[in-house]
């Protein structure tokens, strides 16, 4: 059977569709297309605009055309931004009316337990100390799993477009507001227990994905063509690299000079990179492993292949 998984995100939209072999998938499609749901606000209550909800609908009639031609079963799931909307009953009614599936909201815990699935599933973590994070537009998920077994999950409304928009809402950067963001994130992150003794640290998410090519470009000057970079060790030593490198040129007004990162991802990757630099100070870890598995797949696994 072929299945699309539709992820309603804060910055983008995604779709996969997936061949499902008994307890195995492979995917054999994918779309991303940039919305940006939750435009001009980071408060926690918010409204979607009019001007969002027509380019979501069209992303949507885009993705819908390319589902019925893979004759595949369709499961829609929003996280952050349309957890948050106070009109989100009416968007889902409307995409109800013209594709006729229904979106599931993930609550933050559901969100933070759900990125598990697909590390488990690809990684041999059973007797392992592991912390998962799933850096998105408008929140960021923890899971702590010792043993095969969940210590703690924890959503947190710390996203790249969320604290763009708070700090950096038109795209200028300076010491003071720079310091402001970190001030926030590090306040965020004091909500999660200090750990020690962590075997590994995943990542997951755009940011990370964006942080492997720009490490790849800038610092080893090889080409990535945009793509995935599974199981990618960001070490502390590049990250700090790259980091300055963003830092340096936001402070400049020079970020346009950058390469290796898209024009989309690049309006929001400072946000990005100092939640990143927080998560390697908060749990003094040398090395992030970027896998490329998203909540996408993990969504995908936890209701098709449960029984791996």
């Amino acid at each position: 059977m072929n299945v699309a998984i539709i992820d309603l995100g804060t910055n983008s939209f995604h779709l996969i569709i997936a061949k499902i072999f008994k307890n195995e998938y492979q995917i054999i499609h994918r779309e991303r297309e940039v919305v940006h749901l939750r435009k001009n606000s980071d408060t926690i209550d918010y409204f979607i605009e009019n001007d969002r909800i027509n380019l979501a609908l069209n992303i949507l009639d885009k993705f819908y055309k390319i589902i019925k031609s893979y004759d595949a079963e369709v499961y829609a799931f929003g996280t952050s931004a349309l957890r948050d909307a106070r009109n989100k009953g009416d968007f889902i009614s409307k995409v109800r009316e013209n594709y006729n599936f229904e979106i599931e909201i993930l609550s933050g815990e559901e969100e933070a337990e759900l990125i598990s699935f697909g590390i488990n599933y690809h990684y041999d973590v059973k007797d392992k100390s592991i912390l998962i994070f799933d850096l998105g537009g408008g929140s960021t998920e923890f899971v702590f799993q010792k043993c095969g077994k969940i210590e703690f999950k924890k959503s947190l409304n710390l996203g790249a477009v969320r604290q763009t928009q708070k700090w950096f809402p038109d795209y200028t950067f300076s010491t003071e507001n720079i310091n402001h963001c970190k001030d926030e994130i590090s306040k965020q992150l004091n909500l999660i227990e200090n750990l020690t003794d962590i075997d590994q640290i995943f990542g997951i998410g755009g940011t990370i994905t964006a942080i492997t090519w720009l490490i790849e470009k800038n610092i080893y000057k090889r080409e990535h063509h945009f793509k995935l970079k599974p199981n990618y060790v960001i070490t502390k030593n590049d990250f700090i690299l790259v980091k300055d490198m963003i830092i340096n040129h936001a402070l400049k007004n020079e970020l346009d000079r950058i390469i290796g990162i898209d024009d989309q991802r690049l309006k929001i990757i400072v946000a990005g990179i100092l939640i990143v630099e927080k998560i390697f100070d908060k749990f003094l870890c040398e090395s992030i492993l970027a896998t490329g598995i998203s909540i996408r797949e993990s969504y995908l696994i936890k209701n098709f292949l449960q029984n791996k």
